[in-house]
């Protein structure tokens, strides 16, 4: 086995928009892609795309894309429509930033909004794991539901 470790390999474009809130992309010359956002996390990758990843990435049409990337959603389910729409915006917006090379630079305030927000989603993630890892867990999904609201905050 052949473990390698590349260092500040990736680009990064950040994006936060009233519409779509935020979202980070990283990519590789490689052609892989991330998508990090409030509406998902989306990857996909690309090996035929020709000799500059950024120039093909500028070159993509958004339904192309959004078709690529929605096929990847999270546990391969489907993705619902408006997380289409707004990977639709995310895209576009992206190109813009492709072509201009003016990244916006999240704010102070936005960067901690992210980590609490990321936060919350791994106590969620834990709590919920313990259920169907603790082998004298007495409850059904309604127990696991509960647990999802309350740490959602719709419960109190």
């Amino acid at each position: 086995m052949t473990i390698e470790i590349k260092k500040n390999i990736a680009s990064t474009v950040f994006i936060h928009t009233p519409e779509t809130s935020w979202a980070l992309f990283w990519f590789t010359p490689k052609g892989d892609l991330v998508l990090q956002s409030d509406w998902g996390t989306y990857t996909h990758n690309w090996r035929s795309f020709g000799g500059d990843f950024e120039k093909f990435l500028k070159s993509l049409d958004v339904e192309y894309f959004v078709g690529k990337l929605s096929t990847q959603y999270v546990n391969q389910t489907r993705t619902h429509e408006k997380q289409k729409e707004i990977l639709r915006l995310l895209f576009v917006h992206f190109k813009a930033v492709l072509e201009t090379q003016e990244p916006e630079k999240p704010s102070l305030e936005l960067k901690q909004e992210i980590i609490s927000k990321s936060n919350k989603w791994d106590e969620l993630h834990e709590k919920i794991g313990k259920v169907y890892y603790d082998e004298n867990f007495q409850g059904d999904l309604t127990d696991i539901g509960e647990i999802a609201a309350l740490k959602l905050g719709y419960l109190i």
